[in-house]
This record gives C-alpha cells, sequence and structure tokens, in this order.
C-alpha cells in the first residue's frame, strides 16, 4: 500500500485527474452553449460525452506509466492498455452516436434521410404521452385513451398544427424537449398525467416551448371521476392553450373546442379504450377494438363518435386477419358509418371509413368524395389524407397520391403504417429507390413490424439488391415465426428466376400458402415465375373479395402479367384498367 501512495505522489496522477477533470467540465459547458446554435444533434453530444470519459482513463493510464522523470518508455501492459481504450473508444461512440433509441432522430434514422421535409405554417404542438398510474390493469390504456383525447380536442383549432397519435417513443423520458421538437418541427410540447382512482381523476398538463425548454403554461386538476370533469379537463386544456398561445378562436371553434359526446362515463371509458386498441392494428388488437367500442354503443346508443371509431375497426379487420368476410365487414362498417353521421353529420372520421368501403367495392367516384368530405370536416386527420393517397397512386395519379401521403406524413410523422406507405406511393409513381429508402427509414422506426420488412425484401429484390434482400426476408421469417432456413433457400430461388428467366419451384418442404398471406403468397408466385399460379391466387382473391389483393395490381411487380387476357380482364372488371387506357 506504500508504495502504491509513493507512486501516486510521484507522478501526480491526482493532480493530472483534477486538471483533465476541469478541462472535460469546461468541454461540456462549451457544449451545452453551442449545442443548439451550430445544430449538435444529441447523437453526437452524447458520444462527445462518452470519449471524454475514455479520455479520462487514458490519461490516468498516461500518468501512471509517464508521470515519473525517466520512465518514457511504452511496456506492454501500457501498450495493451491503450490500445485497449482506443477499441473502446471507437465501439462507444458508435453505439452512443448511432444505435440508442433514445437519441436517434427523425432526421438520421440509420442514415435514412427523410422524403419529406417536415415543415409548417403555423404554430406547432406534439402532445406526449401522459403517464398514468393507477390501480387497474387498464390504467396505462385510460392515461393513453386521454392523451388522444385532447390530440382530438386541440386539432379543433385551425390555427394550431397538432401532430398526431405516434409519439408514444418518447414516453419513456429520455429525450430532451429540444430534441423532440426538432424531430416532430415541433414548437410546444404538451406533457404531463392522467391518474384515476375509484372515485377521482387526477390530471397534471404543462405546455413547454420546445426551444427553450421553458414553460409557458401549466396547471393540475383533482376531480371527481365523472365523464364531465373528464370532458372539462380537456376543454379547459384546450383553451388555456390557445390562450397562452394568443391563438383566435371564432364562436364555431369555441363550440367546437366544448362538444361534448357523452354523458355516460362507462360508455365514455369504453370508447377510450376501443381508439388505443384500435391504434395498434393488430387482429387481436383490433378485436379488442370493436368489443370496447360496441359496448360504448350499447351504453349510449346516441354516441357517435363511438359508431365512427367503430366503422374504422370494422373496415380493418379483412386487412389483418383472414377469418373476417371481406363483405360482412364492408356491410357493417357502412352501417355504423351510416349511423354515426345520422347522428353527427360533421364526424370526418366516419367519411374516411365509408371511403375505404366504396374503394373496396370499387367504386371509385364515390370513394374520393367520401374521402374528401372527410378532408374538408376533419383536415387534420391524418388517415383520411394517407388512404385518399393510396386510392390516388393505385388509380394512375401518383403525384396526387404523394402530394397526400406528405400531408398525412407531416399531421403523424411517427407512424409506422404512414412511413410504410410514403414507400407504397413512391413504389408506385415509378421511383424505386426513393421507396427503398423509405422502407429503412420505416424499418428504423419500428424495426419489428413484420409487414414492413417482407415489402421492403420484395422491394429490394426488385431492385437487384439480392444479399439485403436476403437478409430481409430472414428478418421477416424470424418476425412471423416461419422458417429463416427455409425462407434463404426460397430467396435463392428467387434469384435463380431473375438470373435465367425459367420458372423456379420453392424448395421443398416449404408449404408457400400457409406461410404467406394470400398477398405474400401471389408476390411470392410471381418471384418464382409461377405466372400460372399468381393468376390463380389473384383470381381467388378477386372471386372471394379480397381487396387487398386485386387493389394493388397496378403495382410494378405485376408487369410480368400485364399481357395476361385473365389479368387484363381483372383489371379492368375492377376500373383500375391498365396503363394503355389512360
Amino acid at each position: 500500500m506504500h508504495r502504491v501512495l509513493d507512486r501516486l505522489k510521484r507522478t501526480k496522477l491526482v493532480q493530472w485527474a483534477i486538471a483533465y477533470s476541469a478541462g472535460a467540465w469546461l468541454v461540456l459547458q462549451v457544449l451545452g452553449e453551442i449545442g443548439e446554435p451550430w445544430g449538435l444533434s444529441a447523437a453526437l453530444q452524447r458520444g462527445i460525452q462518452f470519449e471524454l470519459v475514455v479520455g479520462f482513463l487514458a490519461t490516468l493510464v498516461l500518468a501512471w506509466f509517464h508521470g515519473e522523470k525517466g520512465r518514457q518508455t511504452v511496456g506492454p501492459v501500457e501498450g495493451m492498455l491503450l490500445v485497449g481504450l482506443a477499441l473502446t473508444a471507437v465501439v462507444g461512440f458508435s453505439v452512443a452516436a448511432r444505435f440508442d433509441p433514445g437519441i436517434r432522430g427523425l432526421d438520421g434514422l440509420l442514415g435514412a434521410e427523410p422524403y419529406f421535409a417536415l415543415e409548417r405554417d403555423r404554430p406547432a404542438i406534439a402532445v406526449l404521452p401522459l403517464s398514468g398510474t393507477g390501480a387497474g390493469p387498464g390504467d396505462a390504456d385510460f392515461a393513453e385513451g386521454i392523451h388522444q383525447e385532447l390530440i382530438n380536442r386541440l386539432t379543433g383549432i385551425p390555427s394550431l398544427v397538432v401532430i398526431a397519435r405516434r409519439v408514444m417513443r418518447f414516453a419513456d423520458g429520455r429525450t430532451g424537449a429540444r430534441e423532440i421538437g426538432a424531430q416532430l418541427a415541433a414548437d410546444y410540447l404538451l406533457e404531463g398525467s392522467a391518474r384515476r382512482t375509484a372515485d377521482r381523476i387526477r390530471v397534471t398538463a404543462q405546455l413547454v416551448e420546445a426551444r427553450t425548454e421553458q414553460p409557458v403554461w401549466g396547471e393540475s386538476y383533482d376531480l371527481e371521476f365523472t365523464v364531465e370533469n373528464l370532458i372539462d379537463i380537456q376543454i379547459d386544456v384546450a383553451r388555456r392553450i390557445a390562450g397562452a398561445l394568443e391563438l383566435e378562436l371564432s364562436p364555431s371553434v369555441r363550440a367546437g373546442l366544448e362538444e361534448r359526446p357523452t354523458q355516460i362515463l362507462a360508455a365514455y371509458e369504453s370508447y377510450l379504450l376501443g381508439r388505443v386498441a384500435w391504434s395498434r392494428r393488430t387482429p387481436a388488437s383490433l378485436e379488442e377494438a370493436v368489443a370496447h367500442l360496441t359496448r360504448a354503443t350499447e351504453l349510449d346508443p346516441t354516441f357517435a363518435e363511438a359508431y365512427s371509431a367503430l366503422a374504422e375497426a370494422y373496415v380493418l379487420q379483412p386487412f389483418f386477419s383472414a377469418d373476417y368476410a371481406s363483405d360482412v365487414a364492408l356491410a357493417r362498417t357502412e352501417a355504423v358509418a351510416e349511423r354515426a353521421l345520422a347522428l353527427d353529420p360533421g364526424l370526418g372520421e366516419a367519411h374516411t371509413a365509408l371511403g375505404l368501403v366504396r374503394e373496396f367495392r370499387y367504386d371509385w367516384e364515390r370513394a374520393e368524395e367520401e374521402f374528401r368530405l372527410a378532408i374538408a370536416k376533419s383536415p387534420e386527420y391524418a388517415t383520411a389524407h394517407h388512404w385518399l393517397a393510396n386510392m390516388l397512386s393505385r388509380r394512375g395519379r401518383p403525384e396526387e397520391g404523394l402530394a397526400h401521403i406528405q400531408r398525412a406524413y407531416e399531421l403523424d410523422p411517427l407512424s409506422t403504417i404512414i412511413n410504410q406507405d410514403v414507400g407504397y406511393n413512391l413504389g408506385l409513381a415509378g421511383r424505386l429507390e426513393a421507396a427503398l429508402r423509405q422502407y429503412a427509414r420505416t424499418l428504423a422506426l419500428d424495426p419489428d413490424y413484420a409487414g414492413t420488412t417482407l415489402i421492403y425484401a420484395h422491394a429490394l429484390l426488385e431492385g437487384g439488391r439480392v444479399d439485403e434482400a436476403r437478409a430481409s426476408f430472414e428478418r421477416w421469417a424470424i418476425l412471423s415465426g416461419a422458417d429463416p432456413v427455409a425462407i434463404a433457400e426460397l430467396v435463392d430461388s428467387f434469384v435463380a428466376y431473375r438470373r435465367s428467366g425459367q420458372r423456379q419451384a420453392p424448395p421443398p418442404g416449404l408449404d408457400l400458402e400457409t406461410t404467406f398471406s394470400p398477398y405474400g403468397l401471389q408476390r411470392t408466385y410471381l418471384a418464382l415465375g409461377d405466372r400460372e399460379r399468381a393468376i390463380e391466387v389473384l383470381r381467388s382473391a378477386f372471386d372471394e373479395g379480397r381487396f387487398g389483393i386485386t387493389l394493388d395490381i397496378s403495382g410494378s411487380h405485376y408487369d410480368s402479367l400485364r399481357d395476361d387476357p385473365r389479368f387484363i380482364a381483372i383489371a379492368r372488371t375492377i376500373g383500375l384498367g391498365l396503363p394503355s387506357d389512360r
């Protein structure tokens, strides 16, 4: 012990440590001051902080071995320590500055730049997820439901841009206000909490200016748990935000902010839970949404918003599960959407659901009319712009489609499905490389979404990027529960067809019908060069009304079928036609 203390004195290691710490502190202070003005990302700043830590350790090593006079040679131990620290610095900077999801921004996701820039012509506000704890298992969903209703209430202010629902990635609180504002092009953030007990509701809300991270307004509510108080809180928050931002509200806007959709607490709770389940877009969550929303309409038969939300749940079920017949789902959607509009003609969301019904029945003119009615009544509803964009691009109007998918993206820049369909619309516009970059960006947002992974794999194959396509197919196999080895062999068959032009058989033992959905199945047969099987799948989907396939026949992956009379007949029957018909 005495030798160690004596060595510390002779090498002045403590003095070196203090001097380095003072210098590092000065660097951090400067970094904090210049970070925002110079546009330094949080990722870069995190990497610099990590390097300062490694540098401190390197300083201690150098002081220990070289602080004493006359000891200037580099020994093997010192060399190994310095090499190890250098490797740690390289790897650590890469991890800190690139892969940490808490610091990964929209404008630098794995190097994938956004196709559309986020530009705002009005003040923009992002409503962050409300923290919520309580005694029941559904309390987190209840808080998320209040979060969505605050968004809906604020979208009624036309002089304010409200960034839509998909901001849950910020729920962990790891990203600062400036970074969130930069990622979403948001001027203000609304943050807070929602907690309930058996008889009380407690909500806090605070409006923060993103650039300065300074609060603009805040309030706490502690009220009896009633539907009147729940809605009163939302109305007051919307009013107070408008006042804090000095926004002019017309009498009609004020009246819209004060609307009360129901007077029955249990119905409102079921509606909130149903909306949350619908936003998750899985077969199980859509069933859950239908159950909650049906109960809401049963508890209050005059609850127009619940009928409208139920229509949007019904219309998506055949897309996400083969267990739902398309004609039954469309009939249910139509009935509840029309009921919603009979109760409240101003509901744009109900027109959105009806627009999809008309499109699935190939009634293109009425579909476009419904979507445009939805946008006229609810101009800030991202889903209406999204679904209209897809329809326009399928109909051979890609530039119009891109304009609406851009609007959907501006309203909901973190939505997985909207980001995916930016790529889909780019693909239908013939911009394959841009579509590929957008699919990569979507997977950076949501790496575990199997649907995008499969679409990306096929697009990579179409673009001739075989190795990347193989990796994406194998990733899809893991996510979907398929056999990665068999899928890798299937990709070999795809490549063999592309090189030889000769039809390929699928790997033995791989049952394509059970591995892929009908949509994935017909794309697989096309990738194998099996035109007959692809036509069979397409014809069967058309006969059974499985619109998810037949609506997509304007895509370039169908090019090999465009001279087939059976394909031509289907295309013309559903009114999509062929390029030569337009």
